[in-house]
């Protein structure tokens, strides 16, 4: 358990509603690993009329066709990019996941279904941003009176070295 303390896997969702209203509401959900603990945070939409913020305290989440005898919960597992997971009759879709999730699922990719592994590579591969940069890349977050020096590695400020 103390392994896992203090790692979160993080998701993108969207309330799955046949309320318009809710159509441009995201949220972002977490999932702690060391209680198997899930919460929702509501992200703030500008004149939506929705107050974003906590939406689900930590908690278990109850997979829909539980019992009281038999709980059982979501994990890892069940988090694939476009699966609908339902938390106290709320469905939510998951849109989109860190980096990091998928580099920690890998690590055990044996308890995770391949579909799981597969829709995450799928999802992280088509975002570039969410890649590793390389060096190229990072010239575009360089602001415009910032020059590096492509022999030595110096950087230069307005003819400057620094």
């Amino acid at each position: 358990m103390l392994e896992k303390d203090g790692k979160v896997l993080r998701y993108t969702a969207r309330l799955d509603s046949l309320n318009p209203d809710d159509s441009g509401r995201r949220f972002i959900l977490s999932y702690f690993l060391s209680n198997d603990t899930i919460s929702i945070f509501e992200s703030n939409m500008r004149n939506s009329g929705i107050i974003g913020g906590k939406f689900l305290e930590k908690t278990h989440v109850h997979k829909p066709g539980s019992t009281l005898e038999n709980p059982q919960y979501y994990s890892p597992a069940d988090f694939a990019i476009g699966a609908t997971l339902e938390v106290f009759s709320r469905r939510f879709v998951l849109l989109d996941a860190d980096l990091y999730v998928l580099n920690y699922l890998e690590t055990i990719a044996d308890q995770i279904p391949s579909q799981t592994l597969n829709s995450l590579r799928q999802c992280l591969r088509q975002e570039p941003n969410k890649t590793q940069m390389t060096v190229k890349d990072t010239s575009l977050l360089t602001p415009p009176n910032i020059f590096h020096s492509p022999t030595d590695g110096t950087v230069e400020t307005n003819g400057n070295a620094l």
